[in-house]
């Protein structure tokens, strides 16, 4: 493996919301365990993202789906300094699925218009 090259992360802290998402307590000794350990994975998520706010000190955002919790999640990433980083997830689900019914009543009254003209 490449010296600097990520290949695993920390979670040292969490809000009570976080604790309720995933099942994951501060008392189970988060802070003492990497998240190939902490959720049996063979490559952590987002990873790569993660690696680039440690290592580049930009601030990055994106969407992502969790398939462990089902739910879609904005995350924004941040450098609070050379050892740490800070990650704020906020549940846009319920957005999401009105972007997908909005989507889907399109299609069915596009499809209904284009039937009416013919």
């Amino acid at each position: 493996m490449p010296p600097g090259k990520a290949i695993d992360y920390k979670i040292v802290d969490v809000n009570p919301m976080y604790e309720t998402v995933t099942g994951v307590f501060k008392k189970t000794g988060l802070s003492a365990k990497v998240q190939k350990q902490l959720f049996h994975v063979v490559d952590p998520p987002n990873l790569n993202i993660y690696a680039e706010v440690a290592s580049a000190g930009k601030s990055i955002s994106f969407e992502t789906y969790s398939r462990r919790w089902l739910f879609y999640a904005q995350v924004l990433s941040f450098r609070l300094n050379w050892a740490r980083s800070q990650t704020i997830i906020s549940d846009i689900t319920g957005k999401k699925r009105t972007e997908e019914a909005l989507k889907q009543s399109e299609t069915e009254n596009r499809e209904l218009l284009e039937t009416a003209i013919v």
